[in-house]
Formats: C-alpha cells, sequence, structure tokens
C-alpha cells in the first residue's frame, strides 16, 4: 500500500513540475475550461492548480484535462507520477511507460512500449520518465482530473519566474 500512495506522490510532484516549470504545452483543445480555485489554465481546456501551494519542487499538482481536449507536452528533467482521481484518457508518449491499479500493490503493472496509444482512468497510476513526450486525449464526456507529482534531480530544475 505504501508502494502505490509513494508511486502515485511522485507521479503527482512530476506532472506539476512540468507545468510549473513551463515544460508543458498545449496543442488543438475543445470548450475553454474555468480555472479551478486557485489554479491557473496552461491550455485551453486543462487547468493545473498546486497542492498543497508550494512552489519549490518537489511539487504537487492537480491537472484538469476537459472533455474532448487534447493536449501535448514536452520532455523536461523531472520523474513525474501521475495517479487519475477522475475520468479516462489516452496517452501517446515517446518513451515506456507502466501503468498499475491503485490498491493493488502486489500486481504487475502493464507496460507500453515507446509510442504506443493507452489507456488510463481512474484509480490507475504511471510514471513518466525524465524527457518524456507526448499527447494526452480526453476522448471521455466528463473532464479528467490527475494528482501529479514531480520531482526534478538537484541541479537541473528551470526556475519559475
Amino acid at each position: 500500500m505504501r508502494r502505490v500512495v509513494g508511486l502515485a506522490s511522485i507521479l503527482v510532484v512530476m506532472l506539476l513540475t512540468m507545468v510549473s516549470a513551463g515544460r508543458l504545452a498545449l496543442g488543438a483543445g475543445a470548450q475553454d475550461a474555468t480555472p479551478p480555485m486557485g489554479g491557473f489554465e496552461i491550455a485551453p481546456g486543462v487547468t493545473a492548480e498546486l497542492v498543497p501551494a508550494a512552489e519549490d519542487p518537489p511539487s504537487l499538482y492537480r491537472l484538469h484535462v476537459a472533455a474532448g481536449v487534447i493536449y501535448e507536452f514536452s520532455g523536461n528533467p523531472s520523474l513525474a507520477v501521475a495517479y487519475v482521481e477522475a475520468g479516462m484518457a489516452v496517452l501517446h508518449v515517446d518513451r515506456p511507460v507502466t501503468v498499475f491499479q491503485a490498491g493493488a500493490p502486489n500486481a504487475e503493472g502493464e507496460t507500453f512500449s515507446t509510442g504506443s496509444e493507452f489507456t488510463v482512468t481512474a484509480g490507475t497510476y504511471f510514471v513518466l520518465p525524465p524527457f518524456a513526450a507526448g499527447v494526452v486525449r480526453n476522448r471521455g464526456d466528463e473532464p479528467a482530473s490527475f494528482s501529479v507529482a514531480g520531482i526534478v534531480p538537484e541541479g537541473m530544475a528551470t526556475p519559475v519566474p
């Protein structure tokens, strides 16, 4: 159980670090989304908020992707652990990714090779290795929410102005 919680925390920090470091870039999107309280919009239909409000890595973020939105992200030096809180999304990543089911600490995850497309749903989590880039597509009818933990190796962090 601690392993699942630990990995989920790392993923949350990683995604949030990418957002705060300005390393995530957004592609085409659907309707505009209202940023969450205390959050900010990083692309049309994609908002993020710090959890808690801390600006120094490691960082914890909550990322919201509206229904129908396509979100492109570019690589950065952080390791990110992302836990899917709600909804579903399809990812295409330029690095191998293993998806795990939360609450199943002894179960092996499903590994997807470089360039594979895979679906994540509420209750799953995955780790994005450093410099991973790709696309998140919310093909569902509901928003998808991710808790992301990003850890940037010392000396590689990009200062946030």
